[in-house]
């Protein structure tokens, strides 16, 4: 037996075995990482996966990253509040807005809409981390039509919600005419597939001249710049204008991005919601941030819920709160009753992922892609807690009949 039949022989037990433990516990989650993946050449960038020839050598040290320590202070446990039925949506940055598909698309019964930040479609890397690096920048080479029935097949099979679910849905995209990592036309393949879905709301926004990060009004970098927290001024609020078009131009604008309580932005345990074990090895950090608007805090008033994934090189990791704090989202929240959740990942060596990007290539599980993707277990996991129901299973959360 070659060993590479062997490697990917050993992969599938493993990977059969924590179904196992999967199906008798729901936190313990599928891990399995491949060489048909990159390997130890594979390294996650802002947004994409770079291939790497002098990078990481075997040993991978994370002491040639620069990180900030898991050692928060004043760590808190994730609360349950009232949280209004049928108004949870999501959003993402670059591999975060990937991610932010894989859930809309897994889960799409239960979400109102996603707001998409220089991102892409379902499924687009293929399960392999070079196909991953070769579509940002080659969008020609995405098959929307090879992703449609596959997509179709997985929501036969059940490992995504019916597609039919789409339609109801309203959806953000947004791409920079000068975005160099994830080119303008990969999210117009997104687009394109939305449409054959026919999602009832699809709002484009490609005219701006900005680089890849977040647009903001006036907080962070220039707005034609690449380079960290990736958070860009341009005049302009995607996080503003997402959430305007997820929620049907139903929320008042905030007078200033900064009108927001600091103090709100709270640090939470998400270690507790991480599966036992193989928790280590799923890219996901001890903690994570939730915001609770003024008007949320008593649990009186029955708020609204937006989960929203960083990019790569953004979690408290790598640059502490300074995205969960200036990427414009929580003064829309503050003004809205809108309860922020922020999961947050971690680099990781094994597998390879070395700027802490979400997972949508395969890096953690060849299921990543569907509601057995570890990291999408976690953050659903957290939905149920700060919800009270099940994310799962509960009825309150399903946008529409099916």
């Amino acid at each position: 037996m070659s060993s590479s039949v062997l490697h990917h022989s050993l992969c599938l037990i493993l990977f059969l075995s924590l179904l196992l433990c999967l199906r008798a516990s729901p936190n313990v989650v599928v891990v399995v990482t491949s060489s048909s993946q990159g390997g130890d050449d594979k390294q996650a960038s802002t947004g994409h996966v770079e291939v790497s020839q002098s990078g990481l050598k075997a040993s991978g040290k994370v002491s040639q990253r620069t990180q900030v320590t898991e050692g928060i202070e004043d760590v808190k446990r994730l609360e349950t509040f009232n949280i209004q039925p049928n108004s949870l949506s999501i959003s993402g940055l670059s591999s975060g807005a990937f991610l932010s598909v894989q859930f809309q698309f897994a889960h799409s019964s239960r979400v109102l809409g996603a707001g998409i930040v220089a991102g892409g479609p379902f499924y687009s890397a293929l399960g392999n981390a070079f196909t991953a690096q070769e579509i940002m920048v080659h969008p020609e080479l995405i098959s929307t039509t090879q992703l449609e029935l596959f997509a179709e097949e997985c929501a036969l099979t059940g490992e995504i919600d019916p597609l039919s679910n789409l339609r109801h849905h309203r959806v953000y995209i947004y791409s920079g005419e000068g975005d160099t990592v994830v080119h303008q036309g990969v999210s117009k393949k997104l687009e394109e597939m939305y449409h054959t879905n026919e999602v009832e709301v699809v709002r484009t926004v490609y005219n701006m001249k900005s680089e890849h990060g977040m647009p903001t009004l006036k907080q962070g970098i220039g707005c034609d710049k690449h380079f960290s927290p990736f958070i860009l001024k341009c005049n302009y609020s995607a996080s503003g204008d997402l959430l305007q078009t997820i929620y049907d131009q139903s929320l008042v604008a905030p007078n200033d991005e900064d009108n927001f309580v600091k103090e709100n932005l709270i640090v939470v345990n998400q270690k507790e919601f991480l599966p036992p074990i193989v928790g280590h090895f799923i890219g996901m950090a001890d903690n994570a941030y939730v915001y609770v608007p003024s008007g949320c805090q008593s649990k009186d008033t029955a708020c609204k819920l937006h989960v929203h994934f960083h990019g790569c090189k953004q979690s408290y990791t790598a640059i502490g709160d300074e995205y969960v704090m200036h990427n414009g989202m929580n003064a829309w929240a503050e003004r809205n009753n809108i309860i922020l959740l922020y999961p947050q990942t971690k680099a990781t060596d094994v597998p390879l992922n070395v700027y802490g990007c979400f997972d949508w290539w395969g890096a953690y599980s060849p299921l990543y892609y569907s509601k057995l993707s570890p990291q999408m277990m976690v953050i659903s996991s957290m939905i149920s807690r700060i919800s009270g129901h099940n994310f799962e299973t509960s009825d309150f959360f399903l946008h529409k009949q099916q």
